[in-house]
């Protein structure tokens, strides 16, 4: 799989509904001879809490983004902890054709950090949770995200265009240093499972620096 959008964090979600609805009247009609054969997609919004994590890293920098984790990032629940993950507004577009456009948008969500090298020899060496269980970050705090996919399961019927840009703010493990956290990823895949295009940028600046 070419991108890493929104990582499965493997959370299954269920909901129940209890309220009671009246019953339809015997005398009811309904006539839909008139509506459109393609009535046009189909939206669904919520709230998503439990099942995408964003995941990143960037060679140039030699850092690791991981956002919408608990405290600490490896008590998230797939990875055997308790936590689940940020709450996140999620929409979602359902097509005709199987395409399913999808936006998801958090605002003051968890970020962490990461040295490179070791988080992704964790990560290859283990798992996404053996990594966020067993290496520490090297700044941690807080952004605003907005992540779109609108292709999100890949039906093949068009170019996907994914990523998310995420602002914010982190401190230093080490130091308490304060910095302006800036991420942005973005790619496009065509129909036939060719990457045209990846860009994955993590940027720390100095609080203080114009």
């Amino acid at each position: 799989m070419y991108r890493a959008l929104l990582t499965s964090a493997a959370v299954a979600m269920f909901a129940a509904c209890s309220e009671s609805v009246d019953p339809i009247g015997e005398d009811a009609s309904f006539n839909f001879s008139n509506g459109p054969e393609s009535p046009g997609p189909f939206i669904v919004r919520e709230v998503e809490t439990g099942f995408f994590i964003l995941f990143n890293d960037d060679r140039a920098s030699r850092l690791v983004s991981l956002v919408r984790a608990p405290d600490p990032p490896g008590d998230v629940i797939p990875c055997g902890g308790s936590q689940g993950l940020d709450a996140a507004d999620l929409q979602q577009v359902f097509h005709d054709r199987g395409a399913i456009n999808m936006l998801l948008t958090g605002d003051d969500v968890s970020v962490y950090v990461y040295e490179r090298a070791p988080f992704l020899a964790a990560l290859f060496g283990g798992g996404l949770c053996n990594a966020m269980l067993t290496v520490s970050p090297l700044a941690r705090g807080s952004g605003d995200f907005t992540a779109h996919d609108n292709d999100a399961f890949f039906s093949g019927t068009r170019t996907n265009a994914f990523g998310w840009s995420i602002r914010g703010t982190v401190i230093a493990v080490a130091g308490g240093d304060e910095f302006r956290y800036h991420n942005e990823y973005h790619g496009a895949v065509s129909p036939d499972g060719e990457l045209r295009h990846l860009t994955s940028r993590i940027t720390l600046a100095p609080a203080g620096a114009p």
